[in-house]
């Protein structure tokens, strides 16, 4: 059996490929928390950390808002508590003021780090995926 060679073939000329440009321009004198937080994986982090507390507060809310089934006392008492949580370690709200302040600064990190993800994923591709 015969077998027959090909005779090698010359590659196709592809032409220069141009360097990529970055999508957004990086800071390199930047502290390591904020460089990061500019990076794509930084703000995935942000977005898991900040989810984790924000579902926490949702399941601790619900809760403690389980004690309307069981008397006017018990909700009372449970929002004397929390008024009252360090107990005489801190002065009175401080720690609710605190869980509130930590709140409002995961909600508003949530909020920027989903978005600025989505911009930058709209510039990486901007033709959408077709379905």
């Amino acid at each position: 059996m015969a077998t027959t060679a090909t005779p090698p073939t010359k590659p196709a000329h592809k032409p220069p490929v141009s360097p990529a440009r970055p999508i957004r321009k990086l800071v390199p004198n930047a502290p390591p928390i904020v460089r990061f937080y500019r990076s794509s994986v930084g703000k995935k982090w942000v977005m898991a950390v900040t989810g984790v507390i924000l579902m926490g507060f949702v399941v601790t809310h619900l809760l403690g808002n389980l004690k309307f089934y069981l008397s006017k006392e018990e909700i009372n008492l449970y929002g004397e508590a929390l008024r009252d949580m360090p107990g005489h370690l801190l002065p009175r709200t401080f720690l609710l003021w605190t869980i509130r302040t930590v709140l409002i600064l995961a909600f508003v990190l949530q909020l920027h780090a989903a978005y600025s993800l989505t911009v930058t994923n709209r510039k990486a591709r901007p033709q959408g995926y077709q379905s």
